[in-house]
């Protein structure tokens, strides 16, 4: 099911950039046999780059898209890059386990200062362990919360606590103290 779905994947990207279906199908399957109107023979129906010049060209475009377009998919599902992307890009993002009481005290400071927080409940993820171990990597803490405000690391529950009350947290969300 994974091999079939990547297949239709890389046919999009195919298709929208502009480049014709395959010429030659992509399994046997695909193939399907028709008798031509008045001859009675059969043929396959499909695209034929065999009588265009681009086609050679076409081919190894589509051959580098592809390619391409599974190092990009490969690199969006390494914990890694899922770190990153999480932290920027988003306002706020809180890497959290839903049944710790320094998670749930994290997200309920943003909750009253009226923030909508992106959070990455780890208990809740098949990476949540290599997601943990990128943050360790990253920030030096194994722990749960991890904040980040505008790509900045904040700390843990405490350190969220304490930015909300000296005015830090709210000066890098652009708010005033009462607000």
């Amino acid at each position: 099911a994974d091999r079939e779905k990547k297949k239709e994947t890389q046919a999009k990207y195919l298709l929208e950039a502009g480049f014709p279906p395959p010429a030659i199908p992509l399994n046997s399957d695909d193939r399907r046999l028709t008798g031509l109107p008045n001859s009675g023979e059969p043929r396959t129906i499909g695209w034929s780059i065999q009588g265009s010049v681009m086609g050679p060209i076409r081919l190894a475009v589509s051959v580098l898209l592809i390619l391409a377009a599974a190092e990009v998919a490969a690199a969006t599902r390494s914990p890694t890059a899922f770190v990153q992307n999480a932290i920027y890009s988003n306002r706020i993002t809180i890497f959290s386990k839903t049944y710790c009481p320094y998670s749930i005290r994290a997200k309920r400071i943003f909750r009253d200062l009226k923030e909508d927080p992106y959070v990455v409940e780890l208990d809740l993820r098949e990476d949540g362990r290599e997601i943990q171990s990128v943050l360790l990597d990253l920030v030096g803490r194994h722990t749960v919360p991890q904040v980040f405000v505008n790509g900045q690391h904040i700390g843990g529950s405490d350190d969220t606590a304490n930015a909300q009350s000296n005015g830090q947290l709210q000066k890098l969300l652009g708010k005033t103290q009462s607000q």
